[in-house]
């Protein structure tokens, strides 16, 4: 199954319990039913979210939930000491983080998208990134 390049509900989630900004996304997903009493099902839109960026009803009650593509994840990895992170993708399905010339996280038969998704959960884990 082809994996999208943005974070999907679960994720997004689990960004903003590490303490992610929200107003840093620039992505969305949005609650919607598609009839009178059809069940609610999660759609994703590009841009940010009026809702979410000033904490409006529709994001405190859950129906919008902001998500954050690759570009977007790059940009929470925030330079060290004016060092920065490279990223690496391989044919093979791996990919590897360093930073200046140490690999300090490598996914092997992930994509990049999920492997840049999870260094970050690292980072903010590891408290290297503060929000």
């Amino acid at each position: 199954m082809k994996r999208d390049n943005w974070t999907i509900v679960k994720e997004s989630k689990h960004l903003i319990e590490l303490g992610v900004d929200v107003k840093t996304h620039d992505m969305y997903h949005e609650k919607i039913a598609h009839g009178l009493g059809e069940p609610f099902k999660w759609e994703t839109f590009v841009g940010q979210n009026a809702a979410i960026m000033n904490d409006l009803f529709s994001y405190r009650n859950g129906y919008t939930l902001p998500c954050w593509s690759l570009g977007a994840l790059i940009d929470l990895m925030k330079p060290i000491d004016g060092k920065t992170y490279s990223i690496t993708g391989t044919l093979d399905g791996s990919a590897f983080v360093q930073f200046e010339d140490v690999t300090i996280f490598a996914a092997q038969e992930k994509t990049t998208f999920e492997s840049v998704y999870e260094m970050v959960c690292w980072l903010l884990e590891s408290n290297y990134l503060k929000q």
